[in-house]
């Protein structure tokens, strides 16, 4: 009977703990004629959230935790508008270092160069798998219709995030194995591979950054915010996260 008493007292704060909850949504980082920085602050507002978890870097915000008043784009100004009017916690999640480890794998100068280097060697009818490169370019063609005309809600659709999927898979899994199998290109392959293992070391991080938060057994609402090109990954990683959360997407959610 005392070791049942004892058992209960033990496992008293695991039932109090209530798990959080946490969802999921994609963004562009510039503004568009159809998404602009007030539709995603009315969408935070709609959902408030108790934190705000972004995929940013690190200038993002002060050592008060505000927005910093050099930096720009989509989401700062929605988070700008968020906290004249509210004390919502907003925290980077970013991979740490996330600048410096670009800079050190020469990250887009390197995507730009050596894919022009292939379709200079495509269009000349010197590339071998030139049916691979032409479903790249597909994929690039569905990203940018939605990056230029979707609507903030358009932009969670499952076409959307579809379309980003496959332009990173298209990236960082199809222009790799593109590479891999042209010997002309090793020189390029040796330039790439960094890309790749920077990628999916920036998705983990991120994930295990977000897991800090919502697995500290609180009764919290998190607003997970990312780049859309990163959103299927990451969600993917915080499904497989070892600890009681609810995972929400836009459409789970009603408006």
């Amino acid at each position: 009977m005392v070791k049942y008493v004892l058992f209960l007292i033990c496992c008293i704060p695991c039932f109090l703990a209530k798990a959080g909850e946490i969802t999921v949504i994609g963004s562009i980082h510039s503004p568009t004629a159809s998404y602009t920085s007030s539709d995603l602050a009315d969408y935070i507002s709609m959902l408030d959230p108790d934190v705000i978890l972004t995929e940013g870097n690190e200038s993002m915000f002060n050592s008060e935790g505000r927005v910093s008043d050099e930096a720009s784009g989509l989401e700062i100004e929605a988070y700008r508008r968020i906290q004249q009017s509210s004390r919502i916690p907003i925290i980077n999640v970013s991979m740490e270092r996330r600048n410096q480890e670009m800079r050190k794998v020469k990250y887009n100068q390197t995507l730009g160069q050596v894919f022009q280097l292939v379709q200079g060697k495509y269009k000349s009818g010197e590339l071998a798998n030139s049916a691979l490169f032409e479903e790249i370019l597909v994929t690039f063609s569905a990203r940018s219709r939605c990056m230029q005309n979707s609507t903030f809600e358009e932009l969670q659709s499952e076409k959307c995030v579809d379309a980003f999927k496959e332009n990173s898979d298209a990236i960082f899994k199809d222009m790799h194995n593109l590479l891999k199998g042209d010997p002309d290109l090793s020189a390029e392959l040796e330039r790439w591979e960094p890309l790749v293992t920077f990628h999916k070391k920036r998705h983990r991080q991120i994930a295990a950054n977000v897991a800090s938060h919502i697995c500290k057994g609180t009764n919290k609402k998190y607003l997970l915010i990312v780049g859309v090109l990163h959103f299927s990954e990451v969600r993917k990683l915080l499904s497989n996260t070892d600890c009681e959360f609810k995972l929400s997407s836009y459409s789970d959610v009603p408006s």
